[in-house]
């Protein structure tokens, strides 16, 4: 499920706990996409054996779209293109993630708050796109506890409800 795949996960925990096919569920995910291979390198690989990967192979790479900010900046400039977006609302989106980012000590780019300012200066990577839209490649993990609604209120912090997902995959 490539990106939808953590989304699909938490669909498929809560319809197990909702069914009472199980009590608890454990998700788990983790990438070393750091210290092992770059998303552009598994891109560019033999896609032709993984699955999933048809489309990047098929309608991608042949146009020279070799790592997703590419592939995203298409249909970002459709969306400006349609309903009149500007890059002022693009930035807003990176800085308000960077803000967010600003509450956890351990993130990468903590302490190094990012105005729009220095956003619309930054390089254009893949037009929409700048520098500050493009992932991080970093090493990382989570889990989460997927549990019934009755257990979860029994636990020291208030329960986060999963109210409704969707992912779509090829």
């Amino acid at each position: 499920m490539g990106g939808a795949a953590p989304v699909a996960s938490l669909r498929e925990a809560a319809m197990a706990v909702s069914t009472g096919i199980a009590s608890h569920v454990l998700i788990l995910g983790g990438w070393n996409a750091y210290s092992g291979s770059r998303t552009r390198q598994a891109v560019i690989a033999d896609t032709s054996a993984l699955p999933g990967r048809g489309i990047a192979r098929d309608y991608y790479l042949p146009f020279g779209l070799t790592a997703p900010p590419q592939w995203y900046a298409l249909m970002a400039r459709r969306h400006m293109h349609e309903f009149g977006a500007k890059q002022e609302q693009l930035g807003a989106i990176a800085v308000a993630m960077r803000k967010h980012a600003q509450l956890n000590s351990q993130a990468v780019m903590c302490g190094k708050p990012l105005a729009i300012v220095d956003y619309l200066k930054s390089p254009v990577i893949a037009d929409p796109y700048r520098l500050f839209e493009c992932c991080l490649e970093t090493d990382g993990a989570a889990a989460v506890v997927v549990t019934t609604p009755q257990r979860a209120r029994a636990l020291q912090h208030p329960p986060v409800y999963v109210m409704g997902v969707a992912a779509v995959s090829g």
